[in-house]
């Protein structure tokens, strides 16, 4: 089993500039990876920008969505096995960067979160 590793300096003082502005639905660790804004107008505009990010997401995932739709719909039965098997990896590969994606909305909408908790 591994051990907890001991925060870095930077993390620790991350955590320290935020003590008082943590959201209490996101945990302590994510505050480790975030920059504390110097006022509530940073925060705004960084909150804005990862709710853009979140935006550019949404029609990233679409995409992947029409990319899979459009490989499921190649796949023939009168492929060999080996085609078949071409084209589900294919359509695998897709579903994990639709996965990936979404742990990205997931984190940008957490820090998009988390700075507007400390502008209120």
């Amino acid at each position: 089993m591994k051990a907890n590793q001991p925060l870095s300096k930077e993390a620790q003082d991350r955590l320290m500039d935020w003590k008082d502005d943590m959201h209490p639905c996101l945990l302590p660790s994510f505050y480790e990876t975030i920059d504390c804004p110097q006022d509530n107008q940073e925060a705004e505009l960084l909150s804005k920008c990862h709710l853009d990010a979140v935006s550019d997401i949404d029609l990233q995932i679409e995409t992947v969505d029409l990319d899979i739709e459009m490989l499921k719909n190649q796949i023939d039965v009168s492929q060999s096995n080996e085609e078949k098997a071409d084209m589900m990896k294919r359509v695998w590969d897709m579903q994990d960067k639709k996965r990936r994606l979404l742990y990205a909305k997931r984190r940008h909408t957490s820090s998009s979160n988390a700075y507007w908790y400390f502008m209120q």
